[in-house]
């Protein structure tokens, strides 16, 4: 019996392909890898994948990945490969989006992708693969070109399945119990020749011309190590427009990695820094052009350097790199033990690297390896056998002192420290004088609360007005047939009509008796209706057996009634064109028994339809996703409830707009909400009081999965709440700027709680606004509600819907930062959207959002806007009207 299948799934992010899955040819290729792959016993390894299709938005991105990791048992994704969004282009964000979701990293099978790509074309340093687990499951992903997918799928396929049982919790002593060599014979490599090295090397005076490849020669210049070399001025001029920041990625791919490779000067993937001609041989080169460095790579293991034969060990210059290992180690020994006998205020300049006319050095260790820094500076760094690394940095210009040249490197970040935030007991003096939070754009701001936003929780609600707002958990299916009888759709009669013309049943038109009287009514149980006869019917009402059709009233005339006249005796049809199944509704023709009427993540709207057709066809429960409980706090000494009796403010008093304006937007929303109150900055132990007593709860009022405050996450000494986040309740800061106007201090945290309900530790969400009213309702349109939907299962995108439309007067971008403008968005006569600013955009300025129905979005690198411009908007409510 065959082993049962891995299961894979391939997340394609493109926004062509998103809108024409036809433009999608990455997918079809990467099932075909995975359908290539045998076990030794000539089994396939992989099932095939699922396929999904996103665009290039990281909250698209994450809500497919945590909806594949989720899964468990025989449906479990065991590997999750995406596909585009890798590059520099403006839009690629899929490193970004995948790492916040990531539980471990995984950059070995990075290196296997880069090293592979990098043997077909030195453009593959242009990507940013990343891989990890994430759950039980591994993800990877791979560039948008499918023949740069194929490659880097086809570098680390063979392994995964490896990496894949780990995953899902096999045991790893085990699995290793055969040690590498049978990890290496379950992969199908059958001697770790295939993996680029020999067990046994040739001796060295052996011809190896017919048994090795000859290395691949890559020059760099000697002053920038490991670095390719600038292209020409001419090639700087003919650069593709796509390698330039904001350019088109389809179009500077457009001619291939060829042309890619022409535009910057290399005429061949292994000619990264070569010239496209040589000069000849037995021509002087001395005054010409300095000698390159050669760095010999084994063409199976690119990034891996040869260990150098004898030969070469004897007669290598110091400090050229020959066989790939750089051999410092003796030749810095020395330098330094003349350098340091004396002053070394003069700089030393130059290469990194020694000049081949330099004295030899004897053989170096083969534990000596080169690393490049990452920095201002080139620094070379010894790992010394029984001595501490040292790095030695050029360009210093300075004195030192002491053994080494250590250069001053710190160790730690602001996402490091242990409280980033402000200590509240320092003072105004210990306080810091500009914000430790970097500064992060509106989209990575978004993509880190969709990471951090809580699974939606599964609830079951009666059928009733109150499920108005709920996101459907799960599909629905009719339990009852409508109709669930033959049905009347008019009222008139019923009758025996004819199928067609001529077919042996009587005409319809006529004299007819009429023999029953059928109304819509339960219980009624009517006789079989016979050819000659009719009954009387109405609108919904059951059609006696044997009626085949009902004719409308308007089509007949009384002839004559009953004796009593209370009822009719005798009524003439009109026509004869009355055909079987006129009027008549069968059973199950509006909706079948068992048929899906509503799908999983459908909203149910305030409009009655979707309540509607779940009443009508005997649905009395549904399951849906939870609505988050959102708790509104207001901070600060100088706040005063808008409703308090206080006739007069005292000086430096200010009425409460934020609270009741947020409650407001919550409600028009349809979340159920608490009214946290007002929280005082002194004493300072009263916003932790809050806070802790919002999160547990009270015997009246429900603890809070999401928390609301205003004011306080400023630079103010008496802006307490990150500190108080921090410090006293042990939550994470995740963010504390946005790059936007208004709302730069928007903060977004999680705090860890553990409900009375349950063991288990569990986080709740925490938006800390600006005290300013204006950003206050703009920050909680654009970051609350978009993480309400997330929470509460719809699909994206989340938040407010964008639309394009005219501006009606010039607007003025800032220079910095992204701007939400309040305005009115109205449908002109002609049917196109315009909008009005409303005034001073201010973001102490609350009268900026009255009869506001839209935020435009005015980006920092735009020209002045002028009347007539377009640009894109968010809805905020329903569209006005001219």
């Amino acid at each position: 019996m065959a082993p049962a299948l891995l299961l894979p799934a391939v997340l394609i992010v493109s926004d062509s392909a998103a809108h024409h899955a036809a433009e999608d040819h990455t997918g079809p290729l990467l099932s075909r890898v995975f359908a290539s792959i045998r076990s030794p016993s000539g089994n396939r390894v992989w099932d095939d994948p699922e396929i999904a299709i996103v665009p290039d938005l990281g909250s698209r991105i994450q809500v497919q990945i945590k909806k594949w990791t989720e899964r468990t048992g025989s449906d479990r994704i065991n590997l999750i490969v995406t596909s585009g969004g890798t590059g520099f282009a403006v839009k690629d964000r899929t490193p970004e989006a995948i790492e916040l979701l990531l539980h471990k990293q995984a950059p070995g099978l990075v290196h296997a992708m880069l090293a592979a790509s990098l043997e077909v074309t030195p453009f593959a340093m242009m990507s940013r693969p990343v891989a990890g687990v994430r759950a039980k499951s591994i993800v990877v992903t791979v560039p948008g070109s499918p023949k740069a997918a194929k490659e880097n799928l086809e570098a680390i396929i063979k392994y995964l399945p490896h990496a894949c049982m780990q995953a899902i919790g096999a045991n790893s002593r085990q699995s290793h119990a055969g040690g590498v060599r049978k990890l290496e014979a379950d992969v199908g490599i059958t001697s770790p020749t295939e993996l680029g090295q020999n067990d046994s090397a040739p001796p060295a005076d052996e011809d190896q011309s017919d048994t090795a490849p000859s290395p691949v020669k890559v020059s760099f210049d000697e002053g920038n190590l490991l670095k390719p070399p600038r292209p020409s001025k001419k090639h700087q001029k003919d650069e593709e427009p796509g390698l330039i920041s904001g350019a088109n990625s389809r179009q500077s791919h457009a001619g291939g990695v060829r042309k890619l490779e022409a535009d910057v000067g290399i005429t061949s993937p292994t000619e990264l820094g070569q010239n496209d001609s040589a000069p000849p041989a037995d021509e002087d080169q001395s005054d010409t052009a300095p000698s390159p460095v050669k760095v010999s790579f084994d063409e199976g293991n690119l990034l891996k350097p040869p260990r150098p034969s004898k030969k070469h060990q004897k007669d290598e210059e110091p400090g050229l790199i020959s066989g790939g290992i750089c051999r410092l180690k003796d030749y810095h020994r020395r330098r330094r033990s003349r350098s340091h006998s004396r002053s070394h205020s003069r700089s030393v300049s130059g290469p990194v690297l020694r000049s081949p006319s330099a004295e030899p050095s004897p053989p170096a260790s083969p534990s000596t390896s080169l690393r490049r820094s990452i920095g201002s500076e080139r620094t070379i760094v010894q790992d010394q056998d029984n001595e501490p690394s040292s790095p030695i940095t050029y360009g210093c210009g300075h004195h030192h002192h002491g053994p080494g040249h250590a250069a001053p490197k710190r160790h730690t970040s602001h996402s490091q420290r242990t409280h980033n935030s402000n200590d509240p007991n320092a003072g105004p003096t210990g306080r810091y004088r500009e914000s430790p939070y970097p500064m992060l754009s509106v989209d990575n701001a978004l993509d880190v609360i969709a990471a951090n936003t809580p699974n939606p929780r599964i609830i079951e609600v009666p059928v009733n007005e109150d499920l108005v707002g709920y996101v459907l958990a799960e599909d629905v299916y009719a339990a009852e047939a409508v109709p669930a009888y033959r049905a009347s759709i008019v009222d008139g009669y019923a009758i025996v009509a004819p199928e067609y013309p001529g077919d042996g049943t009587p005409s319809t038109k006529g004299d007819f008796p009429v023999m029953s009287i059928s109304h819509a009514e339960a219980g009624a149980v009517l006789p079989k209706l016979e050819p000659g006869e009719v009954a009387r019917v109405t609108t919904g009402a059951p059609i006696p057996e044997g009626a085949t059709a009902v004719v409308m009233v308007e089509d007949t005339e009384l002839v004559s009634s009953t004796p009593d006249g209370k009822e009719e005796g005798i009524i003439s049809v009109l026509t004869d064109e009355v055909r079987a199944g006129e009027n008549v509704r069968e059973p199950g023709s509006d909706v079948q028994e068992g048929t899906r009427i509503l799908e999983q993540h459908d909203l149910i709207t305030g409009h009655g339809g979707e309540i509607g057709l779940l009443a009508s066809t005997g649905i009395k429960t549904v399951r849906v996703y939870a609505k988050p409980v959102i708790g509104v706090l207001s901070t600060g000494d100088e706040l005063v409830a808008h409703d308090d009796p206080v006739s007069e403010l005292r000086y430096g008093q200010i009425r409460d707009s934020n609270r009741p304006s947020l409650l407001s937007s919550l409600r028009s929303w349809g979340y159920p909400f608490v009214d946290l109150g007002i929280a005082r900055d002194t004493p300072a132990t009263e916003l932790e009081e809050s806070l802790r007593s919002a999160l547990r709860g009270t015997l009246d009022t429900p603890g809070v999965d999401i928390i609301i405050t205003t004011g306080g996450v400023s630079m103010g000494e008496l802006d307490l709440l990150k500190p108080t986040v921090e410090r006293q309740l042990g939550g994470t800061i995740h963010f504390g700027r946005v790059a936007m106007k208004p709302g730069k201090p928007t903060t977004f945290a999680t705090i860890p709680f553990k409900p009375n309900t349950s063991n288990t530790r569990e986080s709740r969400l925490l938006f800390g606004l600006p005290g300013n009213p204006a950003s206050a309702l703009v920050t909680l349109n654009l970051f609350v509600l978009p993480c309400i939907h997330q929470m509460t299962g719809r699909l994206p995108p989340y938040g407010l819907r964008r639309v394009i439309t005219r501006i009606e007067e010039q607007i003025r971008p800032d220079p910095k930062r992204r701007e939400y403008h309040r305005a009115y968005i109205y449908v002109r006569p002609d049917g196109k959207l315009s909008a009005l600013s409303t005034g001073g955009q201010r973001s102490s300025r609350v009268g900026s959002l009255k009869g506001a129905n839209g935020l435009l979005i005015i980006e920092p690198d735009e020209d002045k806007l002028r009347k007539g411009d377009k640009v894109n908007a968010l809805l905020m409510g329903n569209v006005g009207t001219y």
